[in-house]
């Protein structure tokens, strides 16, 4: 077991990955179902980073 905020540390090692987002589980990926930079973006906070990148975008008044 490794636990890590790193997921260019966790990637190579790892062959099954938990994300938690505090306390309570995101997902359990078998790294043959999920890339380095689908890791990297769940573990930067996936949807709502998606979300806060959308809101950045708009044009401010």
């Amino acid at each position: 077991m490794l636990i890590t905020h790193n997921p260019h540390h966790a990637y190579p090692v790892g062959d099954r990955f938990l994300l938690l987002n505090r306390g309570r589980s995101l997902g359990s990926f078998a790294k043959g179902d999920v890339d380095r930079d689908e890791l990297t973006r769940l573990m930067a906070g996936g949807a709502e980073l998606d979300q806060l990148a959308h809101e950045l975008e708009r044009p401010t008044s």
